[in-house]
């Protein structure tokens, strides 16, 4: 956002929505598994999805009930069985590198095209199904950008040169073919500034969030493995001179006592609502324009009539729809025609 733009226009027209997605996002866009049925685990069944159980078994390491994250923590901090670490890292990586997104429309692809430009989508996931979905819309030219905060089966790097792409693909500058980006990291020591790209996009969230409007939380618990990362979270969000008016959307099947207690910290008087299904949530209620439709409701008190996305199965149908917001926002970059509510005009 230019100072240019901040200035001819109200802030929650070029203010950022800022998505986090966690686990549970995953696990609700695609609740059957991917197009070959393979399962999305969550932290608490990870170690059974995996079918890791008689590795750890072998090593007399107890895992029952207890979260994958921490397991892992305590086999790379007492480098006790370092070829058990290289196996445990060795089976994430080959597991969720064979996930396929089903050839219908996904919770993904909607998510993507409701946001605009101007926003970005940060995933803790290292599945490759958002990146997939972004891919299949890459003629649309005006989707929001994508972050992976603890790297993704999908991403690659060059480290000589510092670029980064889809992990089949080459560096731009040498063209050698992309190596991995690491996934896992321990607990107790979570040195993202170890790694040059986790660093560089946990410096954009940070950069994003005290610039930003709107904030979604989706199916991210903030566990107290991610102590690090919730606290990092929270300094960018505190810096931001909009908080007073900015708005949290917590997207979580856990109650709202529970999600209120944990995101307390981000949470400014009443300005939060939580939600069971994203669906229920503005960006799905004013698609491609969630912070223009809330900012002219609660800023100019004029609200917008709801404009729910529909439930398509065809991805062309999908992006059919959007095809008038996509309109108006060139007329918005190029005419300096202001946004309007579509279904009022």
């Amino acid at each position: 956002m230019s100072h240019k733009e901040e200035k001819r226009y109200p802030f929650w027209h070029v203010a950022p929505h800022v998505v986090i997605l966690g686990a549970g996002a995953s696990k609700a866009a695609f609740p059957n598994g991917d197009k070959n049925g393979r399962e999305l685990p969550l932290m608490q069944d990870f170690v059974e999805v995996l079918n890791l159980g008689p590795a750890l078994s072998e090593y007399d390491i107890e895992y029952e009930g207890v979260n994958f994250e921490k397991i892992y923590d305590e086999l790379y901090q007492s480098n006790d069985h370092p070829e058990l670490v290289k196996y445990v890292e060795n089976s994430v990586r080959e597991y969720f590198s064979k996930f396929e997104i089903p050839s219908r429309v996904t919770l993904y692809d909607e998510l993507i095209l409701s946001l605009r430009e101007k926003d970005h989508i940060y995933t803790f996931n290292w599945d490759p199904l958002l990146l997939q979905a972004y891919r299949r819309h890459s003629k649309i030219k005006k989707l929001p950008s994508i972050h992976f905060l603890h790297g993704n089966v999908a991403v690659g790097i060059c480290k000589n040169h510092k670029t980064v792409g889809y992990i089949k693909g080459c560096c731009s500058k040498c063209d050698n073919p992309y190596s991995p980006v690491r996934l896992l990291y321990p607990v107790a020591d979570k040195d993202y500034d170890s790694s040059p790209f986790i660093s560089s996009e946990w410096k954009h969230l940070e950069w994003v969030l005290e610039r930003s409007f709107m904030l979604t939380i989706f199916g991210y618990s903030a566990p107290e493995t991610d102590v690090v990362a919730k606290e990092m979270m929270g300094k960018a969000w505190d810096i931001n001179d909009k908080k007073k008016f900015n708005e949290i959307e917590i997207i979580d099947i856990k109650s709202e006592e529970e999600l209120h207690a944990t995101w307390s910290d981000f949470i400014v008087s009443h300005h939060y609502s939580c939600w069971e299904s994203i669906r229920d949530s503005l960006i799905f209620r004013y698609p491609r324009r969630s912070c223009v439709a809330w900012g002219e409701s609660i800023m100019q008190l004029d609200p917008w009539k709801d404009n729910y996305l529909p439930e398509f199965n065809d991805i062309n149908k999908l992006q059919k729809w959007f095809a008038p917001l996509l309109r108006q926002e060139v007329d918005f970059d190029e005419e300096d025609k202001r946004l309007t509510d579509l279904q009022s005009s």
